[in-house]
This record gives structure tokens, C-alpha cells and sequence, in this order.
């Protein structure tokens, strides 16, 4: 499941890159282990994939869902992802109670956007959407207003200079993990010590050069836990 900036798939070669691509390459690699990239899956199928072994690993940052709690297991502590709201540069209110907001369905603001604004209008994109369309939705007024996490918003401001601007503080932060298959205490602890940032302090110094290599800012994922617990996301 292609997650822009966090596991990228060239639409041409089909090669992969991407800040969590290398990350659990380099991480493994530095314990003896190679990964295998093997399929993709949607986040629709992700939980059957997993169940038909398709995958061991859903590779890309997740946060834990009640829902998803209940089929499949969250394993490696991969940092506190802050969401922010974006709006178009040129949007210079700071009130977006009321806002049209633009989500990509089944991912997390499409639930908790509703949460943080009960006033809003969801406007909802195919689980097959892109980051860069989500963003377009501000480019050219269909939607108000974007929840997303940093990494997104960076990689599209990248390309689309001037388009975007943050609105306020971040909303608080979700806990990042990986999905595996539930039930398997084994695969679990294995890639607990694989990946896990507080596993071992070589894991946590490399998620901190490979976003300080490209660029991307300290406030899109906190690798350590937040001083206030209200800053983290509790469903």
C-alpha cells in the first residue's frame, strides 16, 4: 500500500523509496535481516492479506484503530505522528469550525476530522487517491481545509510552492505502529526488535538522519512520547 512520502512506488520502474522505505531496510539490515517487498495490498484488504499470508507486515505507519485492534495485532513503536490543518495559502481565516474538509476514506482523518471539527463538511476521496490529489482538493476549492500529518504536506509543498499554508498548532499526535497478523507473539517480538525506536538508540538515530537528510521537520513525527499526555490522541 503506496503511502506517499513514507513508501513511494515510481508509477514508471515500479521502484520504491520513501523515509520508512530505508528505514526498515537500513534497521533490518543492521541486525542481519533483509526485507522482502513483496506485494501491495489497499486498506481495504489489508487484515485478509494478512490472514491469507499474502504479507507478513503491512510496511508503511499505522495507527492503532480500535477496530482494526480487534483483527490484527500493532506491533513496533514507530513515534507520534502530530496531524495539522492546511489550508490554501491564499485562505487567510483561522476559523475553520465550518470549513469543507477533504479526506481520503478509510484513512485516519477521514474518522477523526469529524471528531476535531463536528461542524465541518467531510468531503471524501476513493481510498486510491493520492496525497497529491487529497492537496488538490485545496488547489482548486473543491474542500476548505486538509487534516494531515507533515510528511504529506511537505512532500506536496515541495512540488506546489505557494499552494499551501498550516493553520495553528498540531491537533494531538497518534501512535505509529506496524499491522501484523494477530496472534503470532513471535513475529511480533521479532520485529519489536527490529524496529521499534526505543528498541535500540542505533534505531532511533537513523529515523532521525533520514529525516534530517531530506529535510523533513522535526514536528512531523515525534520520536519520543509527548511530556502531556493530552498531546496524544486517545479513540
Amino acid at each position: 500500500m503506496p503511502y506517499e512520502p513514507f513508501v513511494v512506488v515510481d508509477p514508471n520502474t515500479k521502484a520504491l523509496s520513501g523515509v520508512f522505505y530505508d528505514y526498515l531496510n537500513q534497521a533490518a539490515a543492521a541486525q542481519g535481516y533483509r526485507v522482502l517487498w513483496t506485494t501491495e495490498t489497499s486498506i481495504l484488504t489489508v487484515v485478509s492479506d494478512l490472514n491469507a499470508r499474502r504479507f507478513d507486515v503491512l510496511c508503511v505507519p499505522a495507527s492503532p484503530h480500535p477496530a482494526y485492534e480487534a483483527v490484527a495485532d500493532f506491533v513496533s513503536f514507530l513515534g507520534y505522528m502530530p496531524y495539522f490543518v492546511y489550508a490554501r495559502a491564499d485562505d487567510t481565516r483561522q476559523d475553520f469550525s465550518q470549513a469543507r474538509f477533504a479526506a481520503i476514506d478509510g484513512f485516519v482523518p477521514s474518522v477523526t476530522t469529524p471528531i476535531h471539527f463536528p461542524q465541518g463538511r467531510l468531503v471524501t476521496l476513493t481510498n486510491f487517491a493520492s496525497q497529491a490529489e487529497l492537496f488538490d482538493q485545496l488547489r482548486y476549492k473543491k474542500a476548505d481545509a486538509v487534516v494531515s500529518e507533515a510528511f504529506s504536506a511537505q512532500g506536496y509543498a515541495a512540488y506546489n510552492p505557494g499552494v499551501l499554508r498550516q493553520v495553528g498548532s498540531a491537533l494531538p499526535a497518534h501512535l505509529m505502529r506496524l499491522v501484523v497478523k494477530q496472534d503470532e507473539p513471535g513475529v511480533d517480538a521479532l520485529l519489536t526488535r527490529l524496529w521499534s525506536l526505543d528498541a535500540r538508540p542505533e534505531n532511533w538515530a537513523l529515523m532521525q538522519r533520514l529525516m534530517t537528510d531530506r529535510g523533513i521537520k522535526p514536528d512531523a513525527l515525534w520520536l519520543n512520547a509527548p511530556a502531556d499526555p493530552a498531546l496524544i490522541f486517545r479513540w
